[in-house]
Parts: structure tokens; sequence; C-alpha cells
């Protein structure tokens, strides 16, 4: 008889289960570490594989502008007279025609003239040539006349200052002779600023700037359908490329504004200024002179925070026309 017992077959099925559950323990296992190895290494993204790859366009804060305001104190401004009708002091160098010839707006009609920088007085000759003085004889040459080079020159009567008209209305609008000064200076430090630039230095197109409203600005920065008047000129790439390459300069000096117009527009005052200037420009080493006109369109606003003496009211320039824009 053998000693071995008889194997109970029932056993084998508890047996195999229990392999079974350790085989899965097992597998759970691998894949924890899998896992985590990956993860660890950083090797692998489900956002970069899974989202898609353009998640939308980006949205950029439109820019904010804040209004601007003139801070030119008048007791301090120097005014000097532009160019006569001869244009270009050196016409060989101007570039372009508008240079030599100055650009005038339309005046509005108020009722009256205002001074005209650039008018001259012309010589009516319908009437024939100019006439002769005449020639007294001498006995000792009776046949001799004063020769056209030894006549005296007709001395010109002295000049009259013209005066500087104001806007019908300007003081029934509750305006002051101090509030003319203000706007005169206003206008004038503008186009100074606006035209005074060196091509090196890219700052300089933007001095004049804070002068401007809000909206003003806007159209400076950005353009769009409402620039009518080239207010981004400055910053047209091309343009600042093309003066950059000849190392193009510019220095203005100004003359007194003329005030044209006032208009009434909702709560504000809208005034409308004439400035003259004379515009040295130097391109390539060559440098020429020529006058011009800017229509400057000033809006009443808080006084400066500089607390100028005498500043009632504040202006900003609100719109204006280049005069050596195309």
């Amino acid at each position: 008889m053998s000693n071995n017992s008889p194997i109970d077959k029932n056993k084998f099925p508890h047996i195999l289960d229990a392999l079974n559950q350790e085989h899965w323990y097992l597998t759970k296992l691998l894949v924890l570490l899998i896992i985590i190895s990956v993860a660890s290494m950083g090797s692998f993204s489900l956002a970069q594989h899974l989202l898609p790859s353009n998640a939308g366009p980006t949205i950029t804060p439109a820019p904010t502008y804040l209004d601007g305001v003139c801070d030119a104190n008048p007791d301090q401004m120097t005014y000097i007279p532009i160019l006569g009708n001869s244009g270009s002091s050196n016409p060989n160098t101007s570039s372009t025609p508008s240079n030599v010839s100055p650009t005038i707006q339309p005046t509005p009609k108020t009722g009256k003239n205002p001074r005209s920088p650039m008018t001259t007085n012309t010589i009516d000759s319908s009437n024939g040539p100019e006439a002769q003085p005449l020639a007294f004889m001498s006995s000792a040459h009776p046949q001799v006349k004063p020769s056209q080079s030894s006549r005296p020159s007709p001395t010109p009567p002295p000049a009259t200052p013209t005066p500087n008209p104001l806007p019908p209305g300007w003081y029934a609008d509750g305006f002051t002779d101090n509030d003319v000064k203000y706007a005169q200076a206003c206008a004038a430090t503008f186009v100074k600023k606006y035209h005074t630039f060196n091509a090196n230095d890219p700052n300089s197109f933007t001095t004049a700037i804070y002068m401007l409203s809000a909206y003003a600005q806007k159209l400076y920065y950005q353009g769009g359908p409402d620039d009518t008047h080239h207010l981004h000129l400055h910053r047209l790439p091309n343009w600042q490329n093309q003066v950059q390459q000849f190392q193009e300069t510019q220095e203005a000096s100004v003359d007194k504004p003329t005030l044209l117009s006032i208009t009434p527009q909702y709560s504000k005052f809208v005034v409308y200024v004439d400035v003259g200037y004379t515009l040295s420009r130097e391109i390539s080493g060559q440098v020429s002179t020529s006058a011009h006109h800017d229509k400057v369109t000033l809006q009443n606003t808080s006084p400066s925070p500089k607390l100028l003496p005498d500043e009632t009211t504040g202006w900003q320039v609100i719109d204006w026309q280049d005069g050596d824009a195309s």
C-alpha cells in the first residue's frame, strides 16, 4: 500500500483563481509604474497631442488714448515772420513745388478778411508802362537825358502793420484777449513741434502728441477712413524709412497765427487757426528753406496742469491740415 494520500481535485480551481488574481495585480502595478515614469520624464503632453493646434485668435486689447492739452506759455513765445512770395531761398534744392509756393487753405466766411502773411502788393500794368520822370535839359549837354540806372528809385511808403482780426462772436462767446494768446501759442507750438524732427531720432516724430485730443491721437497712430488730412504722416513706415535713408532733418519757425473762425459744437467751441511757418530742411546735406501754412483746429478744454498765468481755458488740437503733405 502506498503512503501517498489521494489528491483532492476540488482544490485546483482555488489555486488557479489565486494565480489569476496575482497576475492581475502585477499587471496593474506595471501599468502604474509605466505611467509614473512617463509623467516624470515630461516627454508626453496630453494637451499638445489631444487639443487642436489652433485654439483661436489672440485678442489684443485696443489701445486707450487720453485727451491732451497744450501747455505753451504765450509770454515765452517767439514769432518769426515767414518768407515772402519768393518762396524757397534755395529753389534748386527744393524737392517738390509745394516747397516753393505755400499751401493756403480757403478761409471760412467770417465777415472779415484775416491777415495773410504771404500777400504782397502787385503793380497793375494794364494802363501802360510806368510813367517816366521829366528830364531836365542841360545847357552843356542839351541832348543828354538821365540814364535809367541813374534815376533814383522811388521810396516805398512805410509798412503799416496789419491787424490780427478776431472771429465774430469771440467776446460774445465768453472768450478774452488772454484766450486769444493761448490759442495762438497752442497752434504755433504744435506746428513747430510737429514739423521739427531729426530722422536719426524716432522720438522726435512724436513730440507734439501730448497736445492732441484722444480722437486725434487715434487718427495719428491708426489712421482710418476719417484720416483725410494725413494725420499719421509721421507714423507711416515708408515715410519714416525715406527720411531716415536721406538723413533728413527739419526745423520750423512759426509766425504769429491768425484765428479764422469760432464755431460752437455741443458744449465746446471749435476754433480754426491759420499758422504760417518757415521750414528749414536738410536732405542728404542739401539745405532748403520754404514757407508754408497749416490750418490747425483747436477745441477748448480744461486748463493746463502747469497752472499757466492768466489761463482761464485750455486748448487741445483736434485736427490739422499739413501744409506740405501731398
